[in-house]
């Protein structure tokens, strides 16, 4: 049986490529069961239409195509999706992550070219689908999936999750063109960067978790409903050597959705660090209100084995948004971590999320303001409303979402104004944001121009203000 998996390219025209890890998954389950997949790289590429439907053309006898997608990139699944089966039509088409589980009636109903939309966790599920195809099973059998009967869009039992994650391999990124991926990765590194050479820095993406403790009414990912399971830190510790002895890497990107979600677990990683003597660099990713000052010597210590960063978005400095996005803290908190992660010598990134419908020109100059006194230059974003939240059925309660698939063919980046839940106008809106943040960048001599200060690309750091020109 011949199966062809395909990266989709969502951000054409960026240096930044980071390995797709959810994919890497499927794709070393598939393998671990005698599947071996080919792999279509559109990202890593960037390959046109016409590329392809070349590539397509002349590989036209695969028996399964999978990809998968997060949902605001909706638009590019269905278009590589027609262009699939009009070349190879007689190929089971299966799409997975957010664009499958968040709307799997939408998917298959408004692409009708898409066979099997897989809803949540996919390892176990596409070996199931695999083996059902060639067995010429029936569909009711699979769990996790939703498949079209007619007219009627079926969706079986649902998937339990694998509750003992130790039981789930760390993918096997050698399936991928890994060397290309390493080669672009020291791309992907944002400020502040390592003391070496940039030309030496090799970063990868790990997975230490999947899912998140909380439950933020603006955010939709791939494990939202699933219990929180984290590997233990001597498991994932084992596997950075081993990609250290195979492809030389020093720099890690823990790629979950909430790494450090207690003093303790980052307690753990800086004792298996320690214990083996493994060194690299990476970031503290965490909740914004994790750390106070008693965890001053501990995060000195996280610093000492190559902690660069204290991330930790606060989204907003209005109380009322923050109760909106159901935060579950309040500012404070998130100050004071910020200045026990400066004492200990750590920088600190955020991110903000803009356009609750609570948002004025006040609240964005508070938020804003707030980033000056901290001296953090921030992520900027605007709210994207995403299928299966709490802010995407007020979009659709009060009217601003009126046709579903209209809206998701449309969005995309959320540095982009795609909807306005707001009193304000558009206009208004998005200039009040872009002023604020060029006075705050030219406050703290951040080195982007006018035009990018919401697509910044990656993060940016403000001087410490003894390094500050006066």
């Amino acid at each position: 049986m011949r199966i062809l998996l395909i990266n989709i390219c969502i951000r054409y025209d960026t240096p930044v490529k980071y390995i797709p890890v959810g994919l890497s998954c499927i794709a070393t389950a598939l393998d671990r069961e005698g599947f071996r997949p080919d792999i279509l790289d559109i990202d890593l590429y960037e390959y046109r239409e016409e590329e392809i439907l070349k590539f397509l053309s002349e590989n036209n006898d695969y028996d399964i195509v999978g990809m998968g997608n997060i949902v605001s990139g909706y638009k590019f699944t269905k278009n590589i999706a027609v262009m699939v089966k009009n070349v190879i039509p007689k190929a089971l088409l299966v799409v997975g992550n957010t664009v499958a589980t968040s709307i799997p009636e939408i998917l298959l109903t408004r692409v009708p070219q898409i066979d099997i939309a897989v809803i949540g966790e996919g390892d176990r599920t596409i070996v199931d689908i695999v083996n059902a195809f060639a067995l010429k099973k029936d569909w009711r059998g699979v769990n996790g999936i939703a498949y079209r009967n007619g007219n009627d869009v079926v969706l079986t039992k649902k998937r339990d999750a694998i509750n003992e994650i130790k039981n789930i391999p760390f993918p096997d990124y050698s399936l991928f063109e890994i060397d290309k991926y390493i080669s672009l990765s020291n791309k992907t590194i944002s400020e502040p960067l390592p003391p070496i050479s940039f030309e030496k820095l090799k970063a990868l993406p790990i997975n230490t978790a999947r899912g998140c403790l909380f439950n933020c009414t603006f955010c939709g990912h791939a494990f939202k409903g699933y219990k929180y399971r984290y590997y233990p830190f001597d498991m994932v510790v084992d596997h950075i050597k081993g990609l250290q002895k195979i492809y030389g890497i020093n720099y890690v990107h823990f790629w979950d959705e909430l790494t450090f979600f207690s003093r303790k677990r980052l307690e753990e990683l800086c004792n298996v660090i320690e214990k083996t003597g493994t060194n690299f660099y990476w970031i503290i990713n965490t909740r914004p209100n994790t750390f106070t000052m008693k965890d001053l010597d501990l995060l000195k210590r996280a610093k000492d084995l190559g902690a660069l960063v204290m991330g930790g978005a606060f989204e907003s400095a209005d109380g009322e948004i923050l109760k909106a996005m159901n935060k579950k803290m309040v500012i404070d908190q998130y100050i004071e971590q910020v200045r026990v992660a400066k004492k200990a010598g750590l920088e600190v990134s955020t991110s903000l999320v803009f356009g609750y419908p609570q948002e004025t020109k006040i609240t964005i100059k508070k938020t804003i303001d707030l980033c000056r006194q901290l001296e953090i230059y921030p992520s900027a974003g605007f709210l994207l409303p995403l299928p299966k939240t709490p802010i995407y059925e007020y979009a659709i309660k009060t009217g601003l979402i009126k046709n579903e698939e209209e809206y998701l063919l449309r969005i995309g980046d959320r540095q982009d104004l795609h909807i306005n839940l707001t009193a304000m106008s558009d206009e208004e809106f998005f200039e009040t944001l872009r002023e604020e943040l060029i006075r705050l960048k030219d406050d703290l001599r951040i080195p982007i121009s006018d035009d990018n200060v919401i697509k910044t690309t990656i993060y940016k750091v403000a001087p410490r203000k003894g390094q500050r020109k006066q």
